[in-house]
Parts: structure tokens; sequence; C-alpha cells
């Protein structure tokens, strides 16, 4: 039982760190998506 119990913990813990791994991935894209136009501007004036 106990056993049941501890491998339910692990798989949650390793999904809320995937989900964790995810959320980070996701904001990074969004601010690079938000950022290059920002940088091809800069670019272009200098």
């Amino acid at each position: 039982m106990m056993k049941k119990r501890i491998l339910l913990f692990k798989q949650r813990e390793l999904v809320g760190v995937a989900s964790q791994n995810l959320i980070m991935k996701l904001l990074v894209q969004a601010v690079a998506k938000v950022q290059l136009p920002f940088e091809i501007q800069r670019n272009d004036h200098g």
C-alpha cells in the first residue's frame, strides 16, 4: 500500500516538474517572439 502511494507521489512530482519545464519553455519562446521585432528595428536604425 505504501509503495503504491510513494509511486503515485513520485509520478505527480515528475508531472509537476515536466509541466514547469514546459511553462518555462513557453515563456522563453513568448519573450523571444516579443524581443525579436525590437532587435530587428534596432538593427535597422543602427
